[in-house]
């Protein structure tokens, strides 16, 4: 909260990227099983007002890793065209 984040971040090694739908969808769980198993306070409170918070989460992608989803990806969907024809 205090956007302290990404200038204690290394930014040639990652990027910051979207958080889509799955993304939110995983983290929404993965906090709400930690307020299960702790009973912490916190996670209770980013659950209550999850919609507020949501603009202090980012995503931090290493620019590597990005790279070589994204060549899978292209492979992928080349692999779908050549079965097509």
């Amino acid at each position: 909260k205090n956007h302290s984040f990404k200038k204690n971040c290394n930014m040639e090694m990652v990027m910051f990227d979207v958080i889509d739908t799955a993304d939110e969808e995983l983290m929404k769980k993965m906090i709400y099983d930690h307020l299960n198993f702790t009973g912490s306070d916190v996670a209770a409170d980013v659950l209550k007002n999850w919609e507020a918070n949501m603009k202090h989460f980012v995503k931090v992608m290493p620019v590597e890793y990005k790279a070589v989803l994204e060549r899978k990806k292209a492979k992928l969907e080349q692999t779908k065209i050549t079965v097509r024809q």
